[in-house]
Formats: C-alpha cells, structure tokens, sequence
C-alpha cells in the first residue's frame, strides 16, 4: 500500500495538481489531456480501478468543451456495476444526476440537430 501511495504521489498527483490548475484558468483541452494522462497513469500501476473523482473531474471538462459523448462514456464508466471500483463517488447520487443531465443535453442536442438539418 505505501508503495501505491507513494506512486501517486510522485506521478500522479502532480497531473492532477496542474490539470486543476488549467481548469481554474479556463483551458479546458490542457486540463482534458492533463486528466487522461493521470488516468492512464492510474491504470498503469493499478490496471483494475480508477479513482472516481478524478474520473468526474474529466467528465466535467469534457463537458465543458462540448464533448458531451465523451462525458457520458466517462459517467457511465462510473455509475454502471464495477464490482473493483465501487465507491460512495460512484455511488453518490449527484454521479448519477450528472450521468442524467449529460444524456439529457445529449438527446436535446440531437433532437435540435435533427430539425435543423430538414
């Protein structure tokens, strides 16, 4: 376990800090890629989980940038039965609202696209 922590600390904590930290400063592409390098990170050293909050941390700016299929995927990742990386994230009910809202601006933008296009 001390050797886990001590990975995070040393590789992955450090993406984490400064996609947060371009997050904060509006550059949503450099904290997207920031957050799939931490992720990747993670599944390198732990190929069975990853952390739930850095998950919705990227479903969060992919929405943001508009990548609503992406955020879903993410979401879904989270909320369906992981039986290696449930937690109370994942579990938490805002996880699950948040999964709801992006399928619903999902379907409202397609419904938009669709009578557009006629």
């Amino acid at each position: 376990m001390k050797a886990e922590s001590a990975k995070e600390e040393q590789f992955i904590d450090p993406l984490i800090r400064q996609a947060k930290e371009a997050e904060a400063k509006g550059k949503y592409s450099e904290a997207e890629k920031l957050y799939r390098k931490a992720l990747a990170t993670h599944k390198a050293f732990d190929d069975w989980s990853d952390p739930p909050s850095l998950s919705l941390s990227l479903a969060e700016v992919c929405e943001r940038l508009g990548k609503q299929r992406e955020a879903i995927a993410v979401y879904r990742d989270r909320v369906t039965d992981k039986p290696h990386s449930f937690n109370s994230v994942s579990a938490d009910q805002t996880t699950y609202m948040k999964f709801v809202l992006a399928l619903a601006r999902d379907h409202s933008g397609q419904k938009r696209r669709t009578t557009t296009t006629r």
